[in-house]
């Protein structure tokens, strides 16, 4: 059949139709839609041979869609406003919120710690894998056993090892005083390793007269701060002179002859109460002690 359609109108006028010949008696009538504003034929919808007609889904392009849409992962996906049950792989980290790790040299603003267990190896953090380098001062405590500190010399046995040696300061002059009481005082010794003794000097001498007695009298009263302490028996009887109280001819620690004189000795500096008797009560003691 040929293209085009001969048809009438309402007013029986013959009115011709293009048509397309499709065969096997069809005609197919070619038509355009408009759009319902349209005001000119250039508004026509738009008609792809391979998309067919374009439709206008809205200003959102909002489309409701039922039953289940199968979708293909491409590159990164953000789920948002998700309901319902969503199901994780097994492992998966299920907490609110996860802890950041924070950079190298950067502490993490949040904590992490760290879970032990009887039968876990150990978290190594005191570095006993490797060998550390120590820097600054290190204090070592003693422990228990025997702690030796360089070489050890037994009594009577030649020196062997290294021993640690007690010494002194070696002077032929006269240390200089310490500032003050209290302090730390080394030993002074000569140059050959002999021990000196500086005696102290005393600024005050005290006298004083105690008469003969045939009873035991109170030479001098005691006194830390002596220095020395001189006594003459200044009688024609003995003195039996005494450290302590209650000095007796049994019970003493000196006998003064007539006339005798009696020092103090250096190597012991007594400082307590000395007592006295005389073989007869004639005469007297003539005592002088020695202060700073």
């Amino acid at each position: 059949m040929a293209d085009n359609v001969n048809i009438k109108d309402a007013t029986q006028t013959t009115v011709t139709i293009a048509t397309n010949d499709l065969g096997a008696g069809v005609q197919a009538q070619a038509i355009q839609l408009l759009a319902s504003d349209a005001a000119t034929a250039d508004d026509r919808v738009p008609v792809s041979a391979t998309n067919g007609v374009l439709v206008d889904l809205g200003a959102n392009n909002d489309v409701t869609v039922t039953g289940t849409v199968a979708a293909t992962q491409s590159g990164t996906w953000n789920v948002t406003n998700v309901s319902g049950t969503v199901s994780l792989p097994t492992g998966a980290a299920t907490a609110a919120k996860q802890p950041a790790l924070g950079t190298a040299g950067t502490p993490s603003a949040d904590v992490i710690t760290v879970q032990g267990h009887g039968s876990g190896t150990a978290l190594k953090v005191d570095g006993s894998a490797t060998t550390q380098p120590v820097s600054g001062t290190v204090t070592a405590n003693a422990g228990t056993g025997t702690n030796t500190v360089g070489g050890v010399a037994a009594t009577d046995a030649a020196v062997s090892g290294n021993p640690v040696y007690v010494g002194s300061r070696a002077s032929t002059a006269t240390p200089t005083a310490m500032s003050a009481d209290n302090d730390v005082v080394p030993l002074w010794l000569d140059r050959n390793g002999a021990q000196m003794v500086h005696p102290r000097p005393a600024a005050t001498a005290t006298l004083s007269n105690v008469s003969g007695s045939a009873t035991s009298v109170t030479l001098i009263a005691a006194n830390t701060g002596r220095l020395g302490l001189i006594v003459v028996n200044d009688s024609t009887a003995s003195l039996y002179l005494k450290y302590g109280s209650a000095a007796t001819t049994t019970s003493f620690t000196y006998l003064l002859q007539p006339g005798a004189t009696w020092e103090l000795p250096d190597a012991v500096l007594y400082t307590g109460i000395v007592t006295g008797i005389w073989s007869s009560a004639v005469g007297a003691a003539r005592v002088t002690e020695l202060t700073s």
